[in-house]
């Protein structure tokens, strides 16, 4: 599970709840850590490219270009090593948690700075199979409160790896300033994206809040 939603009453009260793999969770932490240094290191943006809005077969065409003052091409190739790292330590991690067979959760009360003020949240983290192996949909807030554990032993974890994907980036940034040319660059596909007019639309109507 990565950010799976579901809901369900807390004493009479409606909640909504993020359910994650503590392995995909300390992904998402890297991301976002990754990204706010990639920006500091490389500054830039996204922007409108020359085909976005294009009808085509009654699709949208999304064209969006990165300006990064002239080092776009450094920037993609710091990004493409990255995101490959992300995704192997995410492997790794779901073979530590597995090993280590916590059989745990991790429950915090809301999470999301940005939610409504009367809207209730609950992210619950679950170390391991075995952990989900202990929890009934009939008993799901009973069953994930008997498997909790402290919330400091998950932002251990997410420090842990969010000092990972920081060296990881200065590293890599380093070296491709030594070393890399504009003029030689890799081989990526380039992904078209189309869009349905009414998804476009739900995309517009979710800045709006």
């Amino acid at each position: 599970m990565h950010s799976t939603w579901a809901r369900c009453l807390i004493d009479g009260r409606l909640c909504y709840l993020t359910l994650s793999m503590a392995a995909w969770h300390l992904y998402a932490t890297m991301q976002e850590a990754a990204a706010d240094e990639i920006q500091r290191l490389l500054p830039h943006s996204y922007v409108a490219g020359p085909d976005d809005g294009k009808v085509e077969r009654g699709l949208i065409r999304w064209d969006s270009r990165v300006q990064a003052g002239g080092q776009e091409a450094l920037l993609e190739e710091l990004q493409s090593r990255v995101w490959a790292f992300e995704a192997r330590r995410c492997d790794e991690l779901l073979i530590e948690f597995k090993d280590r067979r916590m059989a745990a959760t991790f429950l915090v009360d809301d999470p999301y700075a940005e939610s409504a003020r009367d809207e209730s949240n609950l992210l619950v983290v679950f170390t391991d199979p075995e952990a989900l192996a202990q929890v009934r949909f009939t008993s799901f807030l009973r069953d994930t409160k008997a498997l909790e554990r402290p919330r400091e032993e998950l932002k251990a974890f997410e420090d842990r790896e969010a000092q990972t994907i920081l060296r990881y980036v200065n590293e890599q940034h380093g070296e491709l300033l030594r070393t890399f040319d504009p003029q030689v660059l890799p081989l990526r596909r380039r992904r078209k994206v189309m869009l349905h007019p009414e998804a476009l639309r739900d995309l517009d109507n979710s800045g709006e809040s």
